[in-house]
């Protein structure tokens, strides 16, 4: 079983008896040309399944891709409710295949089910004083159990991407309020600060769903040894991210040694899979872990470097599984 803290399928993840489904809905969306870059292929409902992989994070980041690159629409509620929405009829129209995960209480069924999503954000640009707890009950209605406050475009919650700011004043509320609701927190995207505060502020363990060390490679998307130790302590996960500029080089041997200095600096137990498939172009990532087809080539590699089986396990699922039954309820 493989669990992987961040797929970003929003109106991608495609099956065969899904494509119809897939191409009404992009239809009308001038800028819907995912499948034009491998992204869909990354994480086919086939290869997912033929790759055992059980239960995979899907990422719903309502921003807009065009000629003038990502940014925030005018309606950002809209575009989150639509890719919310995208998985859900996905679900539905799976004939029981896919299933939408809210609690770990229901962990026989969806053994039983041949691919398990877990409803997560990235990035909240809809929230401000007067409404965050409105629409964090309404998508929490909706199975979202996963939200990461930020990407790298800034927002009214805090600091996000390379920046030098904290959490607000709101940001900090969000942090109580998903804690409350039991909702995972991610902090990915988050800056140092804001990071720090999440940590400091949340009373539950959080994840980073794709992140890698910053003392292997310093891009300000990875990971400083503090963090990477308070993380851990805390009980919470880090999600191995298979893209090539956080890692250094475009190489598995360098991806094994940042899992290497997790386990040294953190704990095996807090280290997980977090691919970012299908949001980035297969050449963004690691050659060799272009798609889910070719996730065995990770556990050969954490073989060969010595890692024990029952290390491997934990990283490709046991920890991931251990972290949602204690927080997934």
């Amino acid at each position: 079983m493989i669990v992987d803290l961040h797929q970003d399928l929003s109106l991608r993840l495609l099956s065969e008896g899904n494509k119809k489904f897939l191409t009404s809905s992009l239809r009308n969306d001038p800028h819907a040309t995912y499948g034009q870059y491998g992204l869909i292929d990354q994480v086919a409902h086939k290869d997912l399944y033929q790759n055992n992989f059980k239960i995979v994070f899907g990422s719903s980041c309502a921003l807009t891709l065009s000629h003038k690159g990502i940014t925030v629409p005018k309606k950002p509620l809209k575009e989150l409710l639509r890719h919310i929405n995208a998985y859900l009829n996905l679900a539905k129209e799976s004939n029981e295949k896919i299933e939408i995960v809210t609690s770990f209480k229901n962990y026989e069924d969806f053994k039983k089910t041949q691919i398990n999503i877990l409803l997560s954000i990235e990035g909240l640009y809809c929230l401000e004083e007067d409404n965050y707890k409105f629409i964090i009950d309404n998508v929490y209605g909706l199975g979202v159990r996963s939200i990461g406050p930020f990407w790298n475009l800034k927002n009214n919650l805090g600091g996000s991407g390379d920046s030098n700011y904290g959490l607000t004043l709101l940001g900090k509320k969000i942090v109580e309020y998903l804690n409350e609701k039991n909702i995972i927190i991610d902090g990915s995207h988050a800056s140092k600060k804001s990071l720090s505060e999440i940590l400091t502020f949340s009373k539950k363990s959080i994840i980073v769903s794709h992140a890698l060390s910053k003392s292997i490679y310093n891009h300000f998307r990875n990971l400083e040894d503090g963090q990477i130790k308070k993380i851990s302590n805390l009980g919470g996960l880090i999600g191995i991210c298979f893209v090539a500029e956080f890692t250094g080089g475009n190489n598995l041997d360098l991806l094994i040694k940042h899992i290497k200095y997790f386990a040294k600096v953190g704990s095996i137990n807090s280290i997980a899979i977090g691919s970012d498939f299908g949001t980035m172009f297969d050449s963004h990532l690691i050659q060799g872990l272009e798609n889910v087809n070719k996730i065995s080539f990770l556990e050969n590699s954490l073989r060969k470097a010595g890692f024990k089986n029952s290390e491997i396990e934990k990283i490709l699922w046991k920890n991931a599984l251990n972290f949602l039954k204690a927080n997934l309820r």
